[in-house]
């Protein structure tokens, strides 16, 4: 089991290195310039289209999907690392259809905010990257991922494996497709626990936050924003 679980997270890591190189070496129309100054990544994924995030005046994230998908991430401070708490409020407005967020290729969602943590297991496979080719590429390096989603089939609150990163991703439905649009919600997460819960075990840091939204299985367009994500 637990060579199967490294040959997935190299698998996954070596993909991320292509997605990096591809997302640094052209210039990526979908980040408003602001995000990256505040120290805000993306991820693309190719052969998709990339959605598209925005930072409002009032300091939310907007985000736009049609038929897209891509992930906007940054690493955390040292303090943000040794908390236990996520605090956010998230708003649909234009919603996804409501599909299967364990099932691939039709696993979109309206949002999603992820936990990436740091990974243990793929070690000698960075050591090799070398720290050069890491910050060149701005590869995050990713263990374990806790994924919490708005939009997608199940009830609320319900526990499903990412089908992406099987095993070592978790899926957590918080607010499930058919809630209402155009209303503040917020969210309050003990990541911590909810890691020991799926994973059996404490987690080591986390490294990373990222949020997302994803539209391009059901070729649809979806609109909505995050914000006041702080961890505490």
């Amino acid at each position: 089991m637990a060579r199967k679980s490294n040959v997935r997270t190299t698998a996954f890591i070596c993909w991320l290195v292509v997605v990096a190189f591809i997302t640094n070496a052209s210039e990526s129309t979908a980040k408003d310039l602001t995000l990256a100054d505040i120290g805000w990544n993306e991820l693309t994924i190719p052969g998709k289209t990339p959605s598209q995030f925005r930072l409002t005046e009032d300091r939310a994230i907007a985000i736009l999907s049609d038929a897209s998908v891509s992930v906007l991430f940054r690493t955390l401070t040292s303090q943000e690392e040794i908390s236990r708490i996520l605090v956010w409020r998230w708003r649909v407005d234009v919603s996804v259809p409501a599909t299967n967020p364990a099932e691939v290729g039709k696993d979109d969602r309206d949002l999603a905010v992820h936990v990436w943590f740091a990974d243990n297991e793929a070690e000698g496979l960075w050591e090799y990257l070398g720290d050069a080719i890491k910050n060149v590429l701005g590869i995050p390096q990713i263990g374990k991922v806790l994924t919490y989603v708005f939009g997608g089939t199940g009830e609320r609150y319900r526990r499903l494996v990412n089908p992406h990163h099987d095993p070592d991703g978790v899926i957590v439905i918080l607010r499930p497709s058919g809630t209402k649009t155009g209303k503040w919600f917020s969210e309050r997460v003990n990541f911590v626990a909810d890691f020991e819960q799926a994973f059996g075990k404490a987690p080591p840091n986390p490294k990373y936050v990222a949020i997302s939204a994803d539209s391009d299985d059901t070729k649809s367009y979806g609109a909505g924003r995050i914000a006041g994500l702080m961890f505490q």
